[in-house]
């Protein structure tokens, strides 16, 4: 029997309301009058349409008509959302920059080298916003329907092909299981 998951976008797009209402909130209480006093600039480093981006957009609206400036959202694309993240370090430490981005930020730290920044040390986190489910998924006429069928199948079907929706740093844990496709099937 399958059951119907709420998709990806549903689920990102009810975290990011939920998040969007209490930094509005945490906003207000931490800044009251003061800030912002003039637009503020937010760096998206993913491309326009895309789940970011548009979540950046709600997130700037909100913001907008809650504190009274504008939100503008840049996209600025480019390695892995290092080249956006390295506009955000070198601008002035005011608040008027914001970087709104992924865990790829995260991933990129600490698989690239060298980073033409030290996220640690030159970025400061204010919110956790939205969180993405990682969903396992099968051809609905594989005869797989649990964990445990994928890993019968596994162990009677050696070398199985598997792929990847799409190329991010959210599918990290699936590339690293990719490279231990033995262990799946002695798990």
């Amino acid at each position: 029997m399958h059951t119907k998951l709420p998709t990806y976008r549903h689920v990102a797009l009810r975290s990011l309301l939920l998040a969007t209402n209490l930094l509005v909130a945490c906003l207000f209480q931490a800044h009251a009058q003061s800030y912002p006093n003039k637009p503020v600039r937010v760096v998206v480093p993913w491309p326009a349409g895309g789940l970011v981006d548009v979540a950046a957009r709600q997130l700037g609206s909100r913001l907008q008509t809650s504190l009274g400036q504008p939100f503008v959202v840049e996209n600025k694309l480019g390695s892995g959302g290092n080249i956006g993240a390295d506009q955000v370090v070198k601008a002035s430490a005011d608040g008027y920059t914001l970087l709104f981005t992924t865990s790829a930020l995260t991933i990129n730290t600490a698989m690239r080298a060298p980073m033409p920044f030290d996220a640690v040390k030159d970025l400061e986190r204010v919110a956790i916003l939205a969180f993405g489910p990682l969903v396992l998924v099968v051809h609905p006429n594989s005869n797989i329907t649990t964990l445990q069928d994928l890993i019968k199948t596994a162990r009677a079907k050696p070398g199985m092909r598997w792929g990847l929706v799409t190329a991010s740093a959210r599918n990290l844990p699936a590339l690293i299981c990719g490279k231990a496709t033995a262990a799946l099937a002695n798990w």
